[in-house]
Parts: C-alpha cells; structure tokens; sequence
C-alpha cells in the first residue's frame, strides 16, 4: 500500500516480538569538519552531508545548519510513521505535504538572557490528499506524532496541524 513494503516491516516486528532484545538498532553518523562553521556529516554510505550556518551566524551558508536538519529529520519521521499508519489502515494517500517551523532565541544562546536552549515552539502543518474522512487523518497524525521517534527525541512539545 502506498509503496510501502508493509510485509517488511512486519516481519521486522514479528521478529522483535519473538527476542526483544532484537529491537535495538544503532544508528550512526560521522562528521569531519571543513573549515569555519562548514561541516560533512557521512552516514551509512550517501554523499556527505554539508552542514553550515547562515551569514549571520558566522557561516558561510553552504548547507542547512543542525537546527534545520533536526527539523527536516522531526518531519521526515512523522510523515513516514504517517505514511506506514495510514497504508497499515488501507488507506491509499495521494499527496503528504508537511511544514515544520520552529523559534530559536538567539539571546538565550548568546547568553543575553535566561531561557531554554532548544527549538521552541514547534508547529508541524500536515496537509494529505486521500479519500478518508479528516477525522481519520487526524487520529493516525497524532498516532504518528506520539510514535515518531525523533519527536520524541525532543524536549519541546510539538504542535500538530492537519490541513
């Protein structure tokens, strides 16, 4: 369903189901610094990742900087959780769009003030084109959202918006 191997990822869970002690799964990735704020992340074996920081951070806007990577990985766990849930359901997705946005405040990182270090306020807006009724694409978003192991992965609390 949805070009999603479902028989997969039963298996795999089947499999955890049998020796728990199989769900463990390490995840890695390498980071060899270029030069001023520009990086290369490499993981498993794609092309480098280049991470930098815009102008008025120092960088030299090369590549997103880890905030916008985070949030690519916070939306991009959510909507394939999404995508698993809904074909588990049968449910044929058309189109899956999702927006992520978030605040940084630069005076608490700069030490000007008090406060929390992280992404604040993150609002994650999905917007699906799919023959079922909104209550049901509500109900796997927030199945999603409490699943998605990268939201949960971080501290603040994660507004959802289904379109």
């Amino acid at each position: 369903m949805n070009n999603i191997v479902l028989d997969a990822i039963n298996q795999t869970k089947k499999t955890v189901m049998e020796d728990p002690s199989l769900g463990m799964t390490k995840f890695n990735a390498h980071l060899d610094w270029e030069d001023g704020t520009k990086n290369n992340v490499l993981i498993r074996d794609f092309s480098p990742l280049v991470i930098d920081e815009p102008d008025v951070l120092g960088g030299t806007n090369k590549g997103p900087n880890p905030v916008e990577y985070i949030l690519a990985g916070a939306i991009s766990c959510f909507s394939i959780s999404f995508e698993i849930f809904a074909s588990k359901q049968d449910i044929k997705l058309e189109k899956v769009s999702v927006y992520i946005e978030s605040d940084v405040d630069l005076a608490v990182f700069f030490g000007i003030k008090e406060g929390e270090r992280g992404i604040i306020n993150p609002t994650i807006k999905l917007n699906t084109v799919t023959s079922a009724p909104i209550e049901k694409v509500k109900e796997i978003a927030n199945l999603a959202l409490s699943a998605s192991v990268v939201l949960n992965s971080l501290k603040a609390k994660v507004e959802l918006i289904v379109e």
